[in-house]
C-alpha cells in the first residue's frame, strides 16, 4: 500500500505491505481452529489415548507461533520523506531506523528479470550506501512506486531501459 502526503513543498510517501488481516482477527481464528482440535484431543483422552494430548498441544502452539511471525511481518513500513534537498528514509516495525541523504547524489536503480519471472527489484543509492525500496510490495505497486519517485524528481536506472 503506497500513501502519499504533500505539506510545505515536503512530499512523504508511506509504503506499508497489503494486511488483509488483523492480530484481532488472527487471534479469533486460532481460537476457532483450537475448539475442534480440544475437542477431539479430549475423546481420545478419555478413550484411553492420552498421548494425543501433548501433540494437539503442540499443533496449536506452533500454528499460534506461526501466525505470530506472519501477522508481525505484515507490519512493518517505510516512510520515504522528500524535501528540496534532503531525502529521508525511515524503516521498521515501531522503531523506525533512518537514513538521511542528499538529493543531489540520490538515483533509483530499477532491476528486471529477462521474463519478468521475479519482482523488479528498486533500490536508493546515494555513493557507496544502498537501500532497498519496497521489498514487500506486489508488481504492480512497484512500479507505482518507481513512478512516483520518478515525479517527484529522482533519477530512475533501470537495466532494462530499452523496454517499456
Amino acid at each position: 500500500m503506497i500513501l502519499i502526503s504533500e505539506q510545505d513543498n515536503i512530499a512523504t510517501i508511506v509504503l506499508r505491505p497489503n494486511r488483509s488481516i488483523n492480530w484481532r482477527q488472527v487471534k479469533l481464528i486460532l481460537l476457532l481452529l483450537a475448539i475442534p482440535v480440544t475437542i477431539i484431543a479430549a475423546g481420545w483422552w478419555m478413550a484411553g489415548i492420552w498421548i494425543i494430548l501433548p501433540f494437539a498441544g503442540f499443533e496449536l502452539l506452533l500454528l499460534s507461533v506461526l501466525m505470530y511471525r506472519v501477522n508481525w511481518q505484515l507490519y512493518q513500513q517505510q516512510v520515504i520523506t522528500i524535501s528540496a534537498d534532503t531525502l529521508v528514509i525511515e524503516e521498521g516495525y515501531h522503531t523506525l531506523e533512518r537514513y538521511i541523504f542528499t538529493r543531489a547524489n540520490c538515483y533509483i536503480s530499477v532491476t528486471e528479470t529477462q521474463r519478468h519471472w521475479q519482482l523488479p527489484l528498486v533500490y536508493l543509492h546515494h555513493h557507496s550506501d544502498e537501500v532497498a525500496l519496497g521489498h514487500f510490495l506486489n508488481l504492480s505497486e512497484r512500479r507505482d512506486l518507481k513512478q512516483i519517485l520518478h515525479d517527484y524528481g529522482l533519477k530512475i536506472c533501470r537495466n532494462r531501459w530499452w523496454q517499456d
